[in-house]
């Protein structure tokens, strides 16, 4: 939330006054912050409903509502901002980013033949035999590929 409020204080007078993305932020940010301050964020939604020209129409904002009656905002379904974390024997090796449908959609072999196509990951996993794999996929979050391996390239001391 600190962030979205960094960002929305950020946005200059022009998107301010004609962004259809900034009225939604906006809103998205009143209704997250409801249910730590459910008073505060009263207030400020009587405000911001108050405010003329609206320009979200779509119904997403339910104008005539007050801020505990409003819909969860929801993560745009093309945002590009899901990951597959690669892990190797616990270390995090790469992130691999993608849409919310790819994520859920992922199994246990997508992620293995997305993940040892990744350079870091190959550097990571040479010389090593892969003994064991994990996947994790937590829906709408995101998913955990864990590598255990085990060193096959070991010189024999004499």
């Amino acid at each position: 939330m600190q962030g979205l409020t960094n960002s929305l204080r950020r946005a200059n007078s022009l998107v301010v006054a004609h962004s259809l993305q900034f009225e939604r932020a906006l809103a998205s940010q009143i209704i997250l912050l409801a249910p730590m301050a459910p008073h505060f964020a009263s207030e400020l939604w009587s405000g911001f409903v108050s405010a003329p020209h609206r320009l979200d129409t779509s119904g997403e904002i339910l104008w005539d509502k007050g801020i505990l009656e409003q819909a969860w905002p929801q993560v745009d379904s093309n945002y590009e901002g899901y990951e597959l974390t690669c892990k190797v024997n616990g270390r995090d090796i790469c992130n691999l980013k993608m849409i919310k449908s790819h994520l859920n959609q992922l199994t246990h072999d997508d992620a293995m033949e997305l993940a040892l196509s990744q350079t870091e990951l190959q550097q990571s996993t040479q010389g090593c035999k892969i003994i064991n794999t994990t996947f994790t996929l937590r829906q709408n979050q995101e998913a955990v590929l864990h590598l255990v391996t085990e060193r096959t390239d070991r010189k024999i001391a004499k």
